[in-house]
């Protein structure tokens, strides 16, 4: 029974790798006033060695909480073509056009799958998104709300959680650095990871922290990250490294 599952197994991952397709750009975000005409166009490729049909299917993505009334996703989306056949090696390009509506604001978007017909049994997909940021009616307001590092049976892990309690999608990237009473610097690490931070919303974004290796006593982390528009924000935990290797940490306010 394990080697029939095996070889199933096996043949979907081979078949999966046999008929992929690969999409440029990864993802569009537009800052856009109301009525404007956003567009833009992913290019798609066929790597491989059969005719790949390829069905565009569109969904509503992500959205800030004023835009529950966001019309239908078919209203303000146009995209080229639904449906088409790529030849082996073949790329093309598919153009989009975005109508913002009015009587939104923050951030609401769409998701672009580009679906392989080519396999009878299963079907893969790859998915884009479109997000739209209207512009004049941003509300940035986000924090590093937990700094958090314990041992687990592997070794030291370590996480941030960023809270976005405005209305626009963002990037963060940055750096975390760990400081002693003295304010020797005894660790840093890349923190945020780049991730996107959905409006309203929350992540939990991991930190390499295998590496640190701290004595009993106080520290302090200074976090600094990138958020909306690259804007830079910094902050501050106390850490309290206890003598039964436990991690005592908080926010200090500014």
């Amino acid at each position: 029974m394990t080697k029939k599952l095996f070889i199933i197994f096996s043949y979907l991952l081979l078949s999966r790798a046999i008929y992929s397709i690969g999409i440029t750009p990864t993802r569009y975000l537009f800052l856009s006033s109301h009525n404007e005409i956003c567009e833009g166009s992913f290019t798609i490729v066929n790597d491989h060695n059969i005719d790949m049909p390829v069905s565009v299917e569109i969904q509503e993505g992500i959205k800030s909480i004023e835009n529950k009334k966001l019309p239908s996703v078919s209203q303000w989306l146009k995209i080229e073509k639904e449906n088409f056949v790529l030849s082996p090696g073949e790329k093309r390009s598919i153009n989009f056009k975005v109508i913002v509506p009015e009587n939104t604001s923050g951030t609401f978007s769409a998701r672009i799958s580009f679906v392989d017909k080519s396999q009878q049994a299963f079907s893969t997909s790859m998915t884009v998104p479109i997000y739209i940021i209207v512009k004049g009616t941003e509300i940035v307001d986000w924090t590093v709300q937990e700094l958090k590092i314990k041992n687990t049976p592997v070794g030291l892990s370590g996480s941030l959680t960023i809270e976005n309690n405005g209305n626009v999608i963002f990037h963060t990237l940055g750096k975390l650095v760990i400081k002693d009473k003295k304010g020797k610097e005894v660790f840093s690490t890349q923190a945020g990871g780049g991730n996107a931070v959905f409006p309203n919303n929350k992540i939990i974004t991991p930190l390499n922290v295998k590496d640190l290796n701290l004595k009993p006593g106080k520290y302090y982390a200074y976090i600094t990250l990138s958020g909306y528009n690259n804007e830079t924000k910094n902050f501050k935990f106390e850490i309290i490294k206890t003598k039964d290797d436990k991690y005592q940490i908080k926010k200090l306010e500014k």
